[in-house]
């Protein structure tokens, strides 16, 4: 789980809401039944904060380098 970009670029906790999230697999069942209970590398980025609403994009590896799943989400927050 990825929390919103807002609380490292404000340093606060602020309300906020899902308002649209699409997530993409990019490995098979049998691939994230291999990962296990094993770590993952994990990344997001905030990329454009205006009027209430920002998007993050989020992508996921497994150890070996293997792409897992992305995500993009757009967020509505209480500036």
């Amino acid at each position: 789980m990825f929390y919103p970009r807002f609380f490292l670029r404000r340093a606060t906790g602020l309300p906020a809401g899902t308002v649209s999230m699409t997530v993409y697999f990019h490995a098979s069942a049998e691939r994230l039944h291999a990962c296990g209970s094993d770590f993952v590398l994990g990344q997001a980025r905030g990329q454009f904060y205006h009027a209430g609403f920002f998007d993050q994009t989020a992508q996921l590896w497994s150890r070996d380098g293997m792409p897992l799943a992305s995500s993009t989400q757009i967020v509505y927050f209480k500036a």
